[in-house]
């Protein structure tokens, strides 16, 4: 089993009823660190990797976790098209942006980091991320 690069969760993000635990309000298979470098595309398939922060969760959690690799890769209207699918999916404004806060803040913190060993380019994706999280929340924020 590949074990993880990133950071696990913060203790902030999982204690039960805070308002950044991802379980809140609901019962999905949650991948728990969804981003374009966990999908593999073959012929006729999407497989999803790297499930060593699988829990159960709320099912929107993982397209917002998702949404900076979307973003930073250039996807038109990319805020739009996940902002109109989370709101499809009936997720909670503030928790969608509470977790994109802190998804934005650990991406960050981890960008200013060493790097691992063998792996010399992950802070920039790291920070890439960050900023586009960042890009996320100032779009949502703006619209209020």
């Amino acid at each position: 089993m590949a074990r993880p690069v990133g950071p696990p969760p913060s203790r902030a993000a999982r204690r039960p009823g805070s308002r950044l635990d991802h379980r809140r309000g609901g019962g999905a298979l949650v991948h728990g660190d969804l981003r374009a470098d966990n999908v593999l595309l073959t012929g006729d398939r999407v497989v999803v990797v790297d499930w060593p922060w699988a829990s159960v969760g709320a099912p929107w959690f993982d397209v917002v976790a998702m949404g900076p690799s979307v973003i930073m890769r250039g996807a038109p209207d990319a805020i739009g098209l996940l902002d109109r699918h989370l709101l499809a999916r009936g997720a909670d404004a503030e928790d969608v942006t509470t977790v994109l806060i802190a998804l934005a803040g650990c991406f960050l913190h981890q960008s200013v980091q060493p790097p691992p060993p063998g792996l010399p380019t992950l802070r920039g994706f790291q920070r890439a991320q960050g900023e586009a999280a960042l890009d996320w929340v100032r779009e949502r924020t703006r619209r209020r």
